[in-house]
């Protein structure tokens, strides 16, 4: 399920200690959200996912010659850093984050972090939430604006030709209220307002699923043995 090239970013809250045990949330339903204990901190579930995000990677064939960009990329970003250095022991928060971080120098996929100017991985304010007492300061603005740039390089993506279209149609999901949609159903919508052209209908809305998961619209899944209109 992963394209290369490729930039992977995994976001964990930095307020929070990485050694502590973390829930696991998933969805039985569209309409349910259930959370379990586990015995598994965040530090550990942070490395298991790069791991297998660069393994995977190296199932994937070798780019052209003439594509000369990094395979893969790996942001780590941190977010919530106004409540971390709130927090009365924001220090040895701090500190635990960073001897965690340098653990990554050892291991096989750290030619493919990128790293922010003075650690491993990015602390971000919250800014969209910060109250009105403490405001963002530019520093904080300046920050956060060097991590876009990181992950907007140039040297980190591919030119890519889609129909102007499929964008109309990535902010129509995006109003939906459904959490799950079959493909059936999508499909004809796509075909009602002309998203995809009714004589090469099939490949043209496959090649719209797969291109949509991989930019993260969506999740969408082949199944083996499941048709196509039966999936979601």
């Amino acid at each position: 399920l992963l394209t290369l090239p490729a930039t992977y970013i995994h976001v964990f809250d930095s307020s929070q200690d990485l050694s502590q045990p973390v829930n696991q949330t998933y969805r039985p339903d569209s309409q349910t959200r259930e959370s379990i204990s586990s015995s598994e901190s965040a530090w550990n579930v942070i490395q298991h996912s790069l791991s297998d995000i660069y393994t995977t990677s190296l199932r994937e064939p070798q780019l052209p010659m003439e594509i000369k960009v990094p395979r893969l990329r790996m942001f780590l970003v941190g977010t919530f850093k106004d409540k971390l250095m709130e927090a009365e022991n924001s220090q040895e928060i701090l500190h635990s984050i960073e001897s965690h971080l340098k653990e990554l120098n050892s291991k096989t996929y750290r030619e493919h972090l990128v790293h922010a100017p003075d650690q491993t991985a990015f602390l971000v304010n919250n800014l969209m939430y910060l109250s009105q007492d403490h405001p963002a300061t530019k520093e904080d603005q300046d920050y956060l604006n060097h991590l876009r740039s990181c992950i907007s390089d140039k040297e980190g993506y591919l030119r890519l030709e889609m129909p102007l279209m499929w964008f109309f149609l990535d902010l129509t999901i995006k109003r939906t209220p459904h959490h799950f949609i079959k493909c059936q159903d999508l499909k004809k919508f796509c075909l009602f307002n002309d998203y995809i052209d009714g004589r090469q209908a099939d490949d043209q809305f496959l090649a719209l699923l797969r291109l949509f998961h991989h930019f993260g619209f969506f999740a969408y899944y082949e199944l083996k043995g499941v048709p196509l209109e039966s999936n979601w």
